[in-house]
């Protein structure tokens, strides 16, 4: 018994339905009526799909199905024929079929029996060769491809194929061939294999032919010296490196860059509106001389503030107050080390060390280095110059703690409220120190009033 009618419609069953290619119902020859609408099938439709003689219904609604309708169909006399909803595209043919339908699909016109433009058929050939990939199927729709991802035109011809890094697979279709405005082809760091078709040596204003990093077959055909070949990256191609035999210094760029870097080679300059750039030769040259000198440039430019910034850091650093306690070789010993204050006012200098041993200290004046030796050790401590608001007991310890900040506000409180310097060695011997004087002068309330200046 042959089978003659195949229901397969809306399988959904929770998984999105069939899915796969339909190839497989070509070879029933006795179907009258096949219906696979609501599924997930991919594909094109198969031209053997003629051979179904005495199919009188097809239900292919609802599926991803891509590509051109092939004549075959066109040619069956069915009774119903239903393709709406798919991706079909190129032009719209004349079917013979009683009833047919086929809204929502990527057709180049609306129109049955209207060819397409002859740019467009030749890059659906070339997308059909790529296996037609998703991402450039839902852009690559209408009559117009200067729209179309990957494209750009000069004067309304494509002049620029660049889909550099799309996980593009198949081979390359010799339909790119009738594409006589192209002046780059960039498709490297894809899945691409095969061989170059030899007819795109054709192409006269071709500047750029990027295909470096895959899987591209030898023979590659003879380009024009003007063209730079890049196809580094293709193992099969002369151990994964191979470039035109005649290479120059430039390859074109456009608004998509390969991801790869590619092998310098020279063309001739683009026409006006061309996506690459124009040429410039020697680019490379000039950039090798470019660059160290920009760098040095750039290194100078930093460094010299920055010096000036460690020398003022390091010199406000030598002016700090300074007790330095130095330890012996053998930290048991306590008794060798060496204890050094350093102060100065803006008169003289005071220095106190507690030793063992003979030790020399050497003044070079106020406000200058105090050089000490303690037999073999050497220190070289620099004087402060604002003996009068440090707080005791940091001259003696050489500790910093909340209460030594508190002590130098207060002699600068004292300062605003009086007038009076904290260290002024022309007022009487009594007042001289103003921190020592304040303090005899606030336990005698009545003589305190008196040593605040007047608000102005």
């Amino acid at each position: 018994m042959s089978l003659q009618n195949l229901w397969l419609n809306d399988q959904n069953g929770g998984g999105g339905g069939l899915s796969g290619t339909i190839d497989v119902v070509t070879t029933m020859d006795s179907i009258n009526v096949l219906w696979l609408h609501g599924n997930q099938f991919t594909g094109t439709i198969p031209e053997s799909i003629g051979n179904l003689t005495v199919l009188q219904d097809l239900n292919l609604n609802g599926n991803q199905l891509v590509g051109f309708v092939p004549d075959s169909l066109a040619e069956m006399p069915l009774e119903h024929l239903d393709l709406n909803n798919n991706q079909l595209m190129g032009p719209i043919p004349n079917f013979k079929t009683t009833e047919v339908s086929y809204a929502s699909n990527a057709f180049c016109q609306s129109t049955p029996g209207v060819p397409c433009a002859p740019e467009v058929m030749a890059l659906l050939e070339f997308l059909g060769s790529l296996n037609y990939p998703s991402r450039l199927v839902s852009s690559w729709t209408g009559n117009n491809p200067c729209s179309w991802l990957g494209l750009a035109c000069y004067n309304g011809r494509v002049n620029s194929i660049a889909l550099p890094g799309n996980n593009l697979s198949g081979t390359l279709s010799p339909s790119i061939a009738k594409l006589g405005s192209l002046t780059q082809i960039k498709l490297g760091s894809n899945n691409l294999s095969g061989q170059v078709p030899e007819n795109w040596t054709s192409l006269t204003s071709l500047k750029t032919l990027d295909l470096s990093t895959n899987d591209i077959s030898p023979p590659l055909p003879k380009f024009a010296d003007t063209v730079n070949v890049v196809t580094v990256g293709n193992p099969l191609l002369t151990g994964g490196s191979h470039s035109n035999p005649n290479p120059s210094t430039e390859s074109g760029s456009s608004g998509s860059p390969p991801s790869n870097p590619s092998a310098p080679v020279k063309g001739t300059g683009s026409s006006p509106g061309d996506s690459s750039e124009p040429t410039k030769p020697k680019r490379s040259s000039l950039v090798g001389i470019i660059a160290p000198v920009a760098s040095a440039a750039v290194i100078a430019i930093l460094a010299i503030p920055l010096s000036i910034y460690c020398y003022k850091k390091r010199k406000y650093t030598f002016q700090a107050p300074s007790s330095l306690v130095i330890h012996p070789r053998d930290p048991s010993d306590s008794d060798s080390a060496v204890k050094i204050v350093v102060a100065s006012n803006t008169t003289g200098s005071a220095s106190t060390t507690a030793r063992s041993g003979s030790a020399s200290r050497y003044s070079s004046g106020v406000g200058e280095s105090h050089v000490i030796e303690a037999g073999n050790l050497v220190i070289s401590v620099q004087v402060l110059r604002n003996f009068g608001y440090l707080a005791p007991e940091y001259a003696v310890t050489g500790k910093i703690t909340t209460k030594v900040d508190v002590f130098s506000f207060g002699v600068v409180l004292m300062e605003l409220l009086t007038g009076l310097m904290a260290l002024d060695e022309d007022r009487p011997e009594e007042s001289q120190y103003l921190a020592a004087w304040f303090w005899r002068v606030k336990i005698r309330p009545a003589e305190t009033q008196g040593c605040y200046r007047p608000c102005h």
